[in-house]
């Protein structure tokens, strides 16, 4: 948030680009390549990620979303900009989840198995609706913020924190998970959340396709660097 509107001045697309670079799509591959790489039995340090991931991310997108979504720089302590992130259907879904959680009571079968199902079409429904709303003429118009973007998800973020990760003793089923946090590709859910906020949707779909496709090499040269130095 300090760095990026001095290199990008739209202010639209900033909040576009921080997202793309802050929010990864753990949920998606936090587990499975972590079961992949070492069984179901040792899941768990990957699995108790997820629903923090889920909460943190939510937050620090409205804010930054929120933030951004004005063409002038504003006051981010504000009571409309309180007021606006306090009200986001984002924010309240999340609270509402935390809450549920907690209750000693559950929903009946016969609602959460339908509630549920419904959950699971999210993410391959948010991605045809990135698929749809991609244009090709405007890759090349934000090129810049494209690879800024897309090198500061999938290399200068992992390379900052997985050093610091190795330094505080991760290692192993505890590293793993963080390989994917840190240098996976950009969360499907943040082309909706910047076009629901008034950021740039179109920069934020572009983001999400080309970081995916550049994750699959970069995942492995993570991966690779990690066991290769004897971390993994």
């Amino acid at each position: 948030m300090i760095v990026i509107p001095k290199i990008v001045p739209d202010r639209k697309k900033c909040g576009s680009i921080i997202q793309g670079i802050f929010r990864g799509n753990y949920i998606i591959l936090g587990l499975p390549i972590v079961i992949n790489m070492f069984g179901e039995d040792q899941i768990g340090s990957a699995a108790a990620l997820v629903p923090i991931t889920i909460i943190v991310y939510n937050f620090l997108a409205v804010i930054v979303l929120s933030y951004f979504s004005h063409d002038k720089e504003i006051n981010p302590f504000s009571w409309d900009m309180v007021k606006k992130i306090a009200t986001n259907p984002l924010i309240i879904g999340s609270l509402l989840g935390i809450i549920y959680v907690m209750m000693p009571m559950k929903l009946p079968a016969i609602l959460f198995k339908p509630i549920s199902d419904i959950a699971s079409l999210a993410t391959p429904l948010a991605l045809l609706v990135v698929g749809g709303q991609f244009k090709f003429n405007t890759v090349i118009n934000n090129k810049k913020e494209l690879s800024l973007t897309v090198i500061g998800r999938l290399v200068i973020l992992p390379a900052v924190f997985l050093f610091i990760a190795v330094f505080l003793g991760y290692r192993g089923t505890e590293l793993a998970p963080l390989i994917v946090l840190f240098g996976g590709p950009t969360a499907v859910s943040s082309y909706v959340m910047a076009k629901d906020m008034d950021c740039d949707s179109d920069l934020a779909a572009q983001i999400i396709i080309f970081s995916t496709l550049a994750s699959m090499f970069t995942l492995f040269g993570w991966v690779f660097l990690m066991r290769t130095l004897g971390f993994l």
